[in-house]
């Protein structure tokens, strides 16, 4: 699970997604961002938005007791490294 489309790329429903995958998908299982975008100026806000919205969440949750630090930091490296790499270079 991955991606947001474009009518949807607004923050209040990538962070509704992100919650929602991370609430009711396996880790393995979530990208926390992809893109199919044409031209670098693009992919790069895109990508620093989902990045703070993710740590938005992760802060909340670590704040809150849900998540320790140390599963918020697995969740980042999973979402953003260890998955995609899994996925894409096989």
């Amino acid at each position: 699970m991955a991606g947001y489309w474009w009518h949807t790329f607004y923050p209040h429903f990538i962070r509704k997604s992100l919650e929602t995958r991370l609430d009711t998908v396996p880790l393995n299982k979530i990208v926390g961002f992809f893109s199919d975008a044409y031209h670098a100026e693009w992919c790069y806000p895109k990508l620093k938005l989902v990045k703070q919205i993710l740590e938005d969440i992760l802060v909340e949750r670590v704040d809150r007791g849900w998540y320790s630090l140390e599963l918020a930091r697995t969740i980042v490296t999973r979402l953003l490294y260890s998955n995609p790499k899994a996925i894409y270079w096989q």
